[in-house]
């Protein structure tokens, strides 16, 4: 029998959104009951920390959001293996694996920033010391060109970590930096065609919080009913995108892990 791998990027975004679709109503719940401690800091004040309780209180929410989509990771993973994922059982392996997945994450941070921080010393050099050109396009152009030089590196160095999240979840005692380096071999193009859509996803719930905050800029000014409006559409809007981008991150890494493992 033929396998069924490797899928291509449109394959796994409609297979993703196929196991979205049966598994709806459990993991937009849980994805929503998740997220109400962000919703609920999002209407108690600015999105921009003032003061040092509000910064640990974004942390903590940080630590939840992460939860929240080592959660639905889980809940993915068991759709598609045939068991019937619950809030509970969840919830339940997603606190146990809490811990692995932020350290990974630390980790592959701290190697993005080795390597984009260096990059970005050299170019801010560069646009420092030479001499620019008196025509707005060459200078545009020169522009572009020094921030490739950063986004490329830092580009490629997300991509090789792309997995870290799900191995950490679903692969206990791997190392996950190691483990997502080999995955993402070979498919960098598919994982950023899926990271993309991944990140569409996510935009409303991005930008909708910020919305009433830009608006006072050309407007009156912000409307309190008005950014409890955003605030709870944002917290809808990321509880659609946290199990989207999970059920997305799940299918390829299902997809490079039978290609990785029938390879070696």
């Amino acid at each position: 029998m033929r396998s069924p791998y490797p899928l291509s990027s449109g394959a796994i975004v409609r297979a993703s959104l196929e196991v979205y679709r049966r598994q709806f109503t459990v993991l937009f719940v849980t994805a929503a009951l998740l997220g109400l401690p962000g919703a609920l800091a999002g209407l108690g004040g600015s999105p921009v920390p003032e003061s040092g309780g509000e910064i640990l209180a974004l942390l903590a929410v940080g630590v939840v959001e992460v939860l929240a989509s080592v959660v639905a990771i889980v809940q993915v993973a068991a759709a598609r293996r045939g068991a019937a994922p619950t809030l509970a059982g969840g919830v339940t392996a997603g606190a146990q694996r809490l811990l692995s997945v932020l350290g990974a994450l630390g980790l592959s941070t701290v190697w993005v920033m080795a390597v984009a921080a260096p990059m970005a010393v050299l170019a801010g050099g560069v646009w420092v010391v030479v001499p620019r050109s008196d025509d707005p396009q060459i200078v545009a152009l020169e522009a572009s060109v020094l921030l490739l030089v950063v986004l490329v590196p830092a580009t490629w160095m997300m991509l090789r970590y792309f997995f870290v999240v799900v191995v950490a979840a679903l692969e206990p005692g791997t190392p996950p930096l190691r483990r997502s380096a080999a995955l993402a071999r070979g498919a960098y193009w598919k994982l950023g065609v899926v990271g993309l859509v991944g990140w569409l996803a996510w935009m409303p719930a991005t930008v909708l919080p910020w919305a009433d905050s830009l608006g006072g800029l050309v407007g009156d000014g912000p409307d309190t009913t008005t950014g409890m409006a955003l605030q709870i559409a944002a917290w809808l809007a990321a509880a659609l995108a946290v199990p989207f981008s999970a059920a997305l991150t799940v299918l390829v890494y299902d997809d490079q892990r039978a290609r990785t493992d029938a390879a070696a």
